[in-house]
């Protein structure tokens, strides 16, 4: 009797845990709330509605600071490296998804 519950027990433990394991997003260290786009396709309306919490959360100083230094990064070539900072790489969402600025990826696949 024990040995037929077995199968059962294993089949929901591995559908509680499989999941999760094929999740690309990390936990954000810089805003716990950010939204997690690692299934495309998504649209563009999603990732704006998603994003807008971020501005308010940082606040509008900061943001204009990050944007002035994104745009630098962009204009002189070391955008790769200063997106790889968690912070820098949410401000850089945030501008994708409103617009103001271009994907510098094609890789996500975003519904118009």
């Amino acid at each position: 009797m024990n040995t037929r519950l077995l199968p059962i027990f294993f089949l929901f433990v591995f559908t509680l845990y499989v999941p999760q394991s094929f999740a690309t997003c990390l936990i954000n260290n810089d805003w716990l709330d950010a939204p997690c786009f690692d299934n495309p396709p998504y649209t563009l309306d999603e990732q704006e509605k998603a994003w807008a919490p971020y501005y308010d959360y940082k606040g509008a100083e900061w943001m204009d600071v990050k944007k002035a230094e994104m745009y630098d990064a962009l204009n002189d070539g070391s955008f790769d490296e200063w997106s790889k900072e968690i912070e820098n790489s949410n401000v850089y969402q945030y501008y994708v998804s409103t617009g103001e600025i271009p994907r510098q990826s094609n890789s996500d696949r975003i519904l118009q």
